[in-house]
């Protein structure tokens, strides 16, 4: 393997590796862990970091240590019990399954010295409404507080969690509330919170409230606001294939000569105007615009943040949001396998659109080269098959609500990749201004002749 190819390869690594390590400072689609542990008794609870920043979801372990299967849930009963009756008679009931609104737990505020318990309003719900978190004997788990993260941890202190079964309580170790840094302040204040508040809006004001639908208006937003940039970029990915053929007649004539290779290809492509990492830029904006909308169609779709509303929004319902889309797709929970499969063969076209030119536009080189070093046309083959896994991974592993963006804006891209190829190349397009300019024709002496008048001949006296 030559040594562009293996930095092709390295790249990609690299950038895998960052997406993953983003994932997993945001605790993007981890996953329960399921851990056996020397049994002893009761449940081991604490928080997942000792400090969380106000606004961010605190999250509790739990472990089971006991012999039985535990189910914490925000529901008591079923269950029989011996009561005596007005007339002094004995005999068993059945109370009736009640659940609530609130977690599964309580949590207690410290406040001047004393553990006060944080007044929650606990509505009596179905059973349909039940958060439930088995965990069979020696497993561990994790109990999510998001939905009433803002309810329960609105003030900068100390915090624990007590949860109660069977009239046993289980304490965690405190955890700490405290303000927000100013990185992230950062990104409330300029992905977050506008990526929030729009999604409420197009939820909003679209009649059935449904969330499918919001993603959508919001993707063609997000496109529209971008149009500049990823136009840029697919101009400079189609200018760098039709520069092709003479970045591999440069290898081809100094060959072994790395350095004068290099300065040649810069040259071309400082006249071509173009950068071999333009088409990058749309990708990496992006990013921060997805991981905004993670944690916001999460929020939405699980929780009431009314506070990160803006003012004018602060009256919106929660309780009309449909995260329901097309009556298939749940947009709260990941979707594992029609989601990815299909958006990664949108991104696929998209890449088989963006990497394909006709022929004429770039023509093969003369001669091959032989030492078998893969060109541009290579790397992007490889990437053409590359990128597709990769997204439809990262769908797989993140609610389907972000697959439903990055489909939509596939199929925007897809259109654009269209129009932007139906484009003239720049190469005929300097032709074509050309054209105006005055040409001469050198006409040979016996063609001129044609054109001049013959000579009379004179008659002899």
């Amino acid at each position: 393997m030559k040594r562009q190819f293996k930095r092709f390869i390295l790249t990609w690594i690299i950038l895998f590796l960052a997406i993953e390590l983003i994932m997993s400072v945001f605790g993007i689609g981890k996953k329960t862990e399921e851990v056996p542990t020397d049994l002893d008794s009761g449940i081991l609870i604490e928080a997942t970091k000792e400090k969380f920043a106000i606004g961010k979801e605190v999250i509790l372990k739990l472990e089971n240590h006991s012999s039985e299967e535990v189910a914490i849930s925000n529901c008591t009963g079923p269950y029989d019990e011996t009561i005596e009756t007005t007339d002094g008679r004995i005999v068993e009931a059945n109370i009736l399954k009640t659940c609530h609104s609130g977690p599964a737990l309580d949590v207690f505020f410290y406040n001047t010295g004393i553990w006060e318990e944080v007044a929650l309003e606990k509505i009596e719900v179905g059973e349909e409404e039940e958060a439930k978190l088995i965990l069979a004997s020696g497993e561990k788990g994790k109990y999510s507080l998001l939905k009433w993260n803002y309810d329960l941890f609105n003030e900068i202190g100390r915090y624990k969690a007590v949860l109660t079964i069977e009239d046993i309580e289980y304490s965690s170790p405190e955890f700490t509330i405290k303000e927000r840094g100013l990185l992230k302040r950062g990104w409330d204040t300029f992905f977050h919170k506008p990526i929030y508040n729009l999604l409420i809006f197009f939820t909003k004001i679209n009649p059935t409230h449904s969330l499918g639908v919001a993603i959508v208006l919001l993707t063609f937003l997000m496109r529209l606001i971008l149009l500049v940039p990823s136009s840029r970029a697919l101009r400079s990915q189609k200018r760098m294939q039709e520069i092709q053929p003479r970045i591999q007649e440069i290898q081809r004539k100094y060959k072994g000569n790395q350095e004068k290779i290099a300065m040649e290809t810069m040259a071309v492509w400082k006249n071509a105007k173009t950068n071999p990492l333009g088409s990058c830029l749309p990708m990496l904006i992006q990013f921060p615009i997805l991981i905004a909308l993670y944690f916001s169609v999460r929020e939405v779709a699980v929780a009431e943040n009314s506070y990160m509303l803006y003012e004018f929004q602060q009256n919106f319902d929660f309780g009309t949001i449909q995260t329901m889309f097309l009556g298939i797709l749940e947009l709260a929970e990941r979707e594992q396998i029609f989601l990815p499969i299909t958006i990664g063969i949108l991104q696929f076209a998209q890449m088989k659109l963006t990497f394909s030119l006709k022929k004429s536009k770039t023509p093969e080189p003369k001669e091959k080269k032989k030492d078998g070093m893969p060109d541009m046309s290579s790397m992007n083959k490889s990437m053409t098959y590359a990128m597709p896994l990769m997204i439809a991974f990262f769908t797989a592993s993140l609610p389907a609500g972000v697959g439903l963006y990055w489909g939509t804006s596939t199929l925007f891209g897809i259109g654009q990749t269209i129009a932007i190829n139906r484009e003239k190349p720049e190469d005929k397009k300097n032709k074509s201004n050309n054209s105006s300019e005055v040409t001469v024709k050198v006409v040979e002496k016996n063609e001129k002749e044609k054109y001049l008048p013959k000579a009379k001949s004179k008659k002899k006296k």
